[in-house]
This record gives structure tokens, C-alpha cells and sequence, in this order.
């Protein structure tokens, strides 16, 4: 074993162990373990542990863990962790660990996090956590977490979240399970992830439902219906649901004839009451095959009917009467 300075492993240090500077090693210094500068690996320093710095490793550094700074791992650092930097895993700083950068994993670094740069990861780390970047993952930073830029999740960045950061100010995390990236550069083309600008929230989803041929609706009515009267006789109506304001298609089909040879048939297709289509309907005896489309800008609940009626003389009848309504744009 080897000490230099006042009071270095001044009690059992141990075999193969290196202690340099004022108290260096002073109590308790483990096998092959390395304290060099004032106060460094005072009290209890691990077999193979290695502090270098003034009060790095001061009390309680556990085995084959390393504090390189001044007052790094300066109180209860945990086995196999690493901290390089000025009062880098200062306090408690958990097995596995590793803290790199001025105040770095600071204080209650989790087991097994990762912090890199000024000040990341500095208060409460959670554990599997990741900082790196200045003031990344400043202040509790959730379980499983993962900061990247500077002052990317600095205070209470949830569990399981990640955010990477170039945009130089501070970006921070809403929910658990969340992607936050900024900035994002505009493009036109298929989306497959949606992107909040204002939060700067990434989440991922289906491609978006093609307008064209939603909010489908069809009602039909097969069974033949007649009528003598002169006045308009609902033959099909077709109700919706609340529409989303668009341009939408309606079409329409039917078979109307006539007892009257030669009489016309009249059929009206409405829209909430308001023609929309006035087929010439003449028919004789046999059924004649009429249909049709149009075009409306529609929003809310849209009723759409067929109405049909004599005009003068004679027995009206429909059959296989169809309407169709959805949107195109």
C-alpha cells in the first residue's frame, strides 16, 4: 500500500491500495483501491474503487466505482457507478450509474441511469433514466425517461417518456409513454406520425380514413307501392347522422310504370324537403328503369326522399327505389 500526505490511510488501509494527499484514504481504505487529493476516499473507500479530486469518494464509496472531480461521489456512492465532473454523483449516487459533467447526477442518481452534461440528471434521476445534454433530466426525471439536448426535460419528466431537443430553450414532457421531438422541419407528403406544435408531442396513427366515399348511408325500398293520388306519396326516405360538412353525392334509383299507357309518373328526390332532382318520369304498363345523381354541400342531419304521384289519370307505381349518399370532398 502507498500513502502520501498528512493522516492518508492513517487506519487499515488495505492491500495494494493507493492514497495520496491530506487524509486521503484515512479510514478504512479497501484492497487496490486509489484516493489522490485532499479528503479523497477519507472514510470506508471500496476494495478497487478510485477517486481522484479533492473530496471525491469522502465517505462511504462502494467498490470498483470511480468519482473523478472535486466532491464527486462525495457521500455514499453505489457499486460500479461512475462520476466525472465537480460534485458529479455527489450525494447517494445508485449502483450502476454513471454521471458525467459539473453537478451531473448530483443528488439521488437512480440505479443504473445515465446522466451527461452540466447539470443533467442533477436531482432525483430515476432509475434507467437517461440525460444528456446541459440541464437535461434537470430535476426528477421519471423511471425509464430519456432526455437528449440541452434543457430537454428539466423538471419532472414523466416515466417513460422521450424527449430530443435542438431548439435551445426548454422542452418538456405531458403525459407517460410520450414522444416529444422539436424541432421538426415542415413537409408535404403521407403522414404517418401526427406532431403537436404546440406541444411538440409525436404520436403515431393509422393513415387518415380517405374522404372520399365516407359517411356512406343507403336506405332502398323493393316491394312495389302505387297510388291515384295527385299529391306526392313517400315511396323511401333515408335519414343520417350528423354529417361533417362537406360536398357529398347523393344517388337515387327506381322503377316506376303506369296503368295509364302514355301518362306521366312524377318522381321528386328531396333533400330536407327541397327537390333536389326532377326525373321526367313517363311509363305505361311496364317498368321503366330511372336514376341519377347530385352533388350538394351538406353538414348535420340530412333527411334525403323519393316522392312519386299521378299526374293526371291513371294508377302510379315504384319499385326498387335506392338512395345513396356520401361524401367526395
Amino acid at each position: 500500500a502507498i500513502a502520501l500526505g498528512e493522516s492518508s490511510g492513517n487506519f487499515r488501509q488495505g492491500t495494494g491500495a493507493v492514497a495520496i494527499g491530506l487524509a486521503s484514504g484515512g479510514d478504512t481504505q479497501g484492497n487496490n483501491a486509489v484516493a489522490i487529493g485532499s479528503n479523497s476516499g477519507v472514510q470506508q473507500q471500496g476494495a478497487s474503487a478510485i477517486a481522484i479530486g479533492a473530496n471525491s469518494g469522502l465517505v462511504t464509496q462502494s467498490p470498483n466505482s470511480i468519482a473523478i472531480g472535486e466532491s464527486s461521489g462525495n457521500q455514499q456512492q453505489g457499486d460500479n457507478s461512475i462520476a466525472v465532473g465537480r460534485q458529479s454523483g455527489n450525494a447517494f449516487q445508485a449502483p450502476n450509474s454513471i454521471a458525467i459533467g459539473n453537478d451531473s447526477g448530483k443528488l439521488n442518481q437512480g440505479i443504473a441511469a445515465i446522466a451527461m452534461g452540466l447539470a443533467s440528471g442533477s436531482e432525483n434521476q430515476g432509475e434507467r433514466a437517461i440525460a444528456i445534454g446541459a440541464v437535461s433530466g434537470n430535476t426528477n426525471q421519471g423511471t425509464d425517461a430519456i432526455a437528449i439536448g440541452s434543457n430537454s426535460g428539466t423538471t419532472n419528466q414523466h416515466s417513460n417518456s422521450i424527449i430530443i431537443n435542438a431548439t435551445g430553450t426548454s422542452l418538456e414532457s405531458a403525459s407517460s409513454g410520450s414522444l416529444y421531438i422539436a424541432p421538426i422541419r415542415d413537409a408535404n407528403g403521407p403522414k404517418i406520425l401526427k406532431y403537436d406544435p404546440t406541444t411538440k408531442e409525436v404520436t403515431s396513427s393509422d393513415l387518415s380514413t380517405p374522404i372520399y366515399g365516407s359517411n356512406f348511408h343507403q336506405q332502398s325500398s323493393d316491394v312495389e307501392s302505387s297510388t291515384t293520388a295527385t299529391t306526392l306519396i313517400t315511396k323511401t326516405s333515408l335519414t343520417t347522422a350528423s354529417l361533417t360538412a362537406g360536398t357529398y353525392r347523393l344517388g337515387y334509383s327506381f322503377e316506376v310504370s303506369n296503368a295509364a299507357n302514355g301518362v306521366l309518373t312524377e318522381v321528386e328526390v328531396m333533400l330536407d324537403g327541397v327537390v333536389a332532382a326532377l326525373p321526367t318520369c313517363e311509363a305505361d304498363n311496364d317498368y321503366k328503369l330511372f336514376g341519377g345523381f347530385v352533388y350538394q354541400n351538406l353538414s348535420g342531419v340530412v333527411t334525403a326522399t323519393i316522392k312519386y304521384r299521378v299526374l293526371t289519370t291513371g294508377t302510379a307505381r315504384i319499385r326498387r327505389a335506392r338512395l345513396e349518399l356520401w361524401r367526395v370532398n
